[in-house]
């Protein structure tokens, strides 16, 4: 069998949260870092180095070790086993109490890692997103990592149901081990409800947050804007988000530069705070062919916008339609144009009704602390649970040398 390793009873318990970009961490997880510290755990981040990760350091009292050998869409063997040594060397140096893994090389590497070294691992499938949208050999590949990894897991959490049957369903994993989280949660008293400026309140602005991606629907919703333009010229269709060249389902530059030249969309770039945006919109638009659970979405409800999105896993969890906004069939991009019309003429006082149910939706489903208390609550089962011994305890040591 393999070691178990604890803290010693003078110290408090170590939690290590990974993921492939600090960044994600600082926005997305910053109120289960400040959950756990205050149930009494020591939190180090283990990822990237970027901007984040000072504010972590100096405001939060947070841990931080660079991952020196992440590389985030890497299939080149070497590095895969260089980042799985990297991990099992830092949680044999640490020892943490629990290591919870946000995204797929954490789950399959970082997993991996955490069953060679004997230490607690909690894997977060926060999307399945284009290798299970697309049936080629990343895809193939991806899953076969995951049925590996996750039988070294003790909890496999996913943000919403479908995605969880979907795990279960293709022998991925067994689903004792599943559970499901509220996404990453929402602080409401930092996205409240703003009014419209005036510049925006001349037209109804419909707004696409994201990355920039066939994937998220994005050609959908510039082909329905075309349509709707020649009917209604005063509708405005904006695109906030960045170019992703490292995903292989990214929008051409040249594409986005023909869609604004055609004056069809307005490109805003990537920000780093989204809500003025999202106060100066109607609604907010995400056409995507599947989500985890969509922060962006999350973020449009606590502001009281409307949502128009897609009858998917991750997107349908957000919406009950014609409550909160509405939800169309997947890559539809006839439902879309209507959908588009309808809210060009819908009164003004109509979509401004159902963007207050949505943040009352938000507040009784995804608000921080409902997703915080849910986190809190499996690490404290995880820990009340007996390890499953990785079958081969010796082979990482012969094969990784120590990282200092």
């Amino acid at each position: 069998m393999s070691q178990i390793y604890y803290q010693s009873k003078a110290q408090k318990p170590l939690v290590i949260l990974v993921a492939n970009l600090t960044w994600t961490i600082y926005h997305y997880r910053l109120y289960l870092i400040q959950a756990l510290q205050k149930a009494g755990y020591e939190v180090m981040v283990l990822a990237p180095h970027d901007s984040s990760v000072e504010k972590l350091k100096v405001h939060f009292g947070v841990k931080h070790r660079h991952l020196a050998h992440f590389s985030r869409n890497s299939t080149n063997p070497v590095k895969c086993l260089a980042m799985m040594r990297e991990f099992y060397s830092v949680y044999r140096r640490y020892k943490p109490a629990m290591v919870i893994h946000f995204g797929v090389q954490p789950n399959v590497f970082g997993n991996l890692g955490a069953a060679m070294a004997g230490v607690n691992s909690i894997c977060v499938v926060t999307g399945l997103g284009y290798s299970f949208l697309h049936k080629n050999l990343v895809g193939i590949a991806v899953r076969m990592l995951y049925a590996i990894s996750f039988l070294f897991a003790q909890k496999v959490l996913t943000e919403n149901s479908d995605d969880q049957e979907l795990l279960i369903n293709s022998g991925l994993v067994r689903r004792r081990k599943t559970a499901v989280v509220n996404g990453c949660g929402i602080k409401l008293d930092d996205y409240v409800p703003q009014k419209k400026s005036r510049a925006a309140s001349q037209s109804i602005v419909f707004t696409y947050i994201g990355r920039l991606l066939y994937d998220k629907g994005l050609y959908e919703f510039v082909s329905a804007a075309k349509h709707i333009k020649t009917i209604h010229p005063n509708a405005c269709f904006q695109i906030l988000g960045m170019l992703d060249f490292s995903n292989p389902a990214h929008i051409k530059q040249e594409e986005l530069d023909q869609w604004v030249k055609s004056g069809v969309i307005r490109y805003l770039g990537a920000v780093n705070d989204v809500r003025p945006i999202i106060a100066d919109s109607d609604w907010i638009v995400l056409p995507s062919y599947r989500e985890g659970l969509s922060r962006t979405l999350l973020e449009a409800m606590s502001m009281a916008r409307p949502i128009i999105t897609t009858d998917v896993a991750g997107c349908r969890q957000a919406v009950d339609d014609h409550f909160n906004g509405f939800l169309v069939p997947v890559r539809d991009t006839a439902s879309l144009k209507e959908i588009f019309e309808k809210c060009c003429t819908l009164p003004r006082s109509a979509y401004v009704r159902m963007g207050k149910n949505g943040r009352l939706k938000a507040h009784r489903q995804f608000s921080h602390e409902i997703v915080d208390e849910q986190y809190l609550n499996l690490v404290e089962e995880v820990l009340d649970q007996k390890r499953i011994a990785f079958p081969f305890p010796a082979l990482m040591p012969q094969l990784s040398p120590m990282y200092n």
